[in-house]
């Protein structure tokens, strides 16, 4: 294993393997230098596979074989958002460093694990003022980088909530009206629109207004975040509503 290992070092790749799960990470050093592990490129090229090869002079033959090169690296491969669905402000907060390529940007996963998330130039806009924005696809998967240097994903609604909230980004406050309210309860108020085909919408409590004098109830809406509706209908898919056109639905909004 260690003389092969000296050959890929030979060939430009380098290998190094995680002592706390005996996992096997790789790195073309004529890449970008991130470390790839051996289960995103398939169960041959785990410390086991490698074993097997070395000792029969065959690779071990895996049920995914018949996958190319090529598909597999569209799989792996950061793709960037075709449609931008929301300009996010960004702050000192976020920004780590900028180059010529783009910005390396601090962010956590859904599980408050830190790591650093990649954006490319294609994405940021710079206003004559120094003011940044990030250019968020809702839907799409951004990929982050532990210090371990292992991957995971982060959705672009959860990033958006995310830097809103580290901005101390002020909501929109709308009042709602007696037939927008289809259900209130401790936990928050259940919207109803009818027309505009969302039969239910939830708001949790942390984001309501209560005033029981006036009679009226308040809900705080984020203009870049996405909020998930039940539709009108047969259909119990769910669906997705941009803060500030859920606002517009609304109507009645104050400034905070």
């Amino acid at each position: 294993m260690a003389d092969f290992a000296d050959k890929l070092k030979t060939a430009g790749i380098e290998t190094k393997v995680k002592k706390a799960t005996g996992q096997v990470l790789y790195r073309a050093t004529v890449l970008d230098g991130a470390w790839v592990p051996e289960d995103a490129l398939g169960s041959e090229f785990t410390s086991e596979g490698i074993e097997y090869a070395l000792k029969n002079g065959k690779m071990q033959i895996t049920e995914d074989a018949e996958i190319t090169l090529l598909d597999r690296y569209q799989k792996l491969t950061i793709q960037y958002p075709e449609v931008c669905t929301a300009a996010v402000k960004l702050s000192s907060r976020q920004i780590l460093s900028a180059g010529k390529n783009g910005l390396v940007l601090q962010a956590h996963d859904d599980n408050g694990n830190p790591a650093k998330l990649m954006v490319n130039k294609s994405e940021v806009t710079t206003s004559p003022d120094g003011e940044i924005t990030f250019n968020v696809g809702n839907d799409f998967s951004y990929d982050l980088v532990y210090e371990d240097e292992t991957h995971g994903t982060i959705r672009g609604a959860k990033l958006i909530q995310q830097i809103d909230e580290e901005n101390h980004v002020e909501p929109v406050q709308v009042i709602l009206s007696e037939n927008q309210i289809k259900a209130m309860s401790i936990r928050g108020v259940t919207i109803h629109l009818p027309q505009n085909g969302i039969e239910r919408l939830f708001i949790p409590e942390k984001y309501v207004l209560r005033d029981l004098d006036a009679g009226q109830c308040t809900v705080l809406l984020y203009p870049n975040q996405q909020y998930s509706y039940v539709p009108i209908g047969d259909s119990k898919k769910r669906l997705n509503i941009q803060g500030d056109r859920l606002s517009e639905f609304l109507g009645s909004s104050i400034n905070p």
